[in-house]
């Protein structure tokens, strides 16, 4: 009997003491795939090897900021805060203040779900512009640059964003834009019956993980004056998920909300570990899911590797970039093993120690293969060609190892890759 009560307590203090260990997730990064794309402290990137000119780039880079998806986070809160004020002992004043917030954010989205806002826009065009300036080598007169959009609004106006600053930097180059269902196949493969299906088997993780790692309901004394009155007319983890999510992509269309400061810093943490552990299966590489769900992206990793081929014997300067959404930058990076974003986790109370899912993709996140050949190389042979990979800008680190800095030889990577997925349809 005395093990009965006793066990439950020793796990739950065993996952408490796990998540002091580590410092406490905090707004800008609490944000998670919400977050503002984050352009601090940026390396400089510009330099090819000595002996090397950089002369191609492979993109794939998701919208910008934008308005939420959908009402429903907005409807829910509204509808909760509402009816507790009038049967659950009334809403405090800064309970009534995050109402007026919730309606005056719903009103203003009003035609605009999901729609890129101004710093959506802002974001692609310093992306670009960054590019151009790292990498004057290829954007320059007489380059050929390829940008394709998947059909989504957002996608598209983050691409004519970018190009246009590409344009502004260097009116010489040629460039072809492309906007169509026929980019889906690729550019935003979400289809995959094993992959859902596994997917979907291992969403049991996800819930079995939310349930031991509940809110604290301490945001209800801010909101209600008899939190626990209140507590039955709500859903007190949905309330505060919606009011989260909210407080999250305030930043895309303003300043940060203080709707956030309802919630103690471990609640805070507590959210975004909950959003980890959910992108995680949805995209990570874990025997939980047979490791099938990064696959589903092999089919943009094969177009891309593709499209590099073609550069290398081509002889041409040039850039091939592709503009669509996080749900596939993220397996993207798992499946390129970038930064060790590829390696398997199957105990969700260790992952946030791991595998960080903001730092891979806030709005407007990126990759970027940059190739680099021998300067007045005539021979074209891929042997010579080094190519290094930007994560947000950043250099990531390979599956293969490098030969010069942050370069690796690019058929050891592209042999790394193909082996990974062989020739899976």
């Amino acid at each position: 009997m005395f093990f009965r009560y006793i066990l439950p307590a020793i796990l739950t203090l065993t996952m408490s003491l796990s998540s002091c260990a580590r410092e406490l997730v905090a707004f800008p990064e609490a944000a998670n795939n919400y977050r503002e794309y984050p352009v601090e402290n940026l390396p400089d990137v510009s330099k090819a090897p000595k002996g090397y000119e950089n002369f191609h780039i492979e993109h794939y880079g998701r919208h910008g900021s934008r308005w939420l998806i959908g009402t429903f986070r907005h409807d829910n809160a509204i509808a909760w805060l509402q009816h507790c004020d009038s049967v659950a002992g009334g809403l405090t004043d800064r309970g009534r203040e995050v109402l007026e917030e919730v309606k005056a954010d719903l009103h203003n989205m009003k035609h605009r779900e999901g729609d890129l806002t101004d710093k959506g826009a802002a974001q692609h065009r310093g992306i670009a512009r960054r590019m151009a300036k790292n990498f004057p080598g290829i954007f320059k007169k007489g380059a050929y640059v390829d940008a394709r959009s998947t059909m989504i609004q957002r996608c598209i106006i983050s691409m004519g964003n970018a190009v246009t600053e590409l344009v502004a930097a260097e009116p010489g180059i040629k460039l072809r834009i492309s906007a169509s269902e026929i980019n889906d196949l690729y550019m935003k493969n979400v289809t995959d019956r094993p992959a859902i299906d596994a997917e979907q088997k291992a969403q049991v993780h996800v819930d079995r993980y939310k349930s031991e790692n509940p809110t604290d309901g301490k945001y209800l004394s801010a909101l209600f004056k008899n939190p626990e009155q209140a507590k039955s007319c709500i859903d007190e983890d949905l309330l505060g998920f919606y009011l989260y999510e909210i407080a999250s992509n305030s930043v895309s269309t303003g300043e940060q909300s203080t709707i956030a400061d309802i919630f103690s810093p471990e609640d805070i943490d507590r959210f975004w570990r909950h959003m980890n552990v959910q992108w995680y299966i949805r995209s990570g590489n874990t025997p939980l899911t047979d490791g099938l769900v990064p696959l589903r992206q092999r089919h943009l990793l094969r177009n891309m590797i593709a499209s590099a081929d073609t550069a290398v014997v081509s002889g041409n300067v040039s850039a091939n970039l592709r503009y669509g959404h996080e749900v596939i930058v993220i397996p993207l990076v798992v499946l390129m093993e970038l930064d060790d974003y590829g390696k398997t986790y199957t105990d969700m109370n260790e992952l946030a120690d791991n595998w960080l899912s903001y730092n891979i993709f806030p709005m407007a996140c990126n990759v970027q293969m940059v190739f680099a050949r021998p300067m007045k190389d005539n021979k074209r042979n891929p042997e010579d060609v080094l190519v290094k990979v930007l994560l947000n800008e950043k250099p990531a680190k390979l599956p293969v190892p490098a030969v010069n800095g942050d370069y690796v030889r690019w058929t050891d990577l592209r042999k790394h890759y193909l082996d990974r997925f062989g020739t899976k349809d």
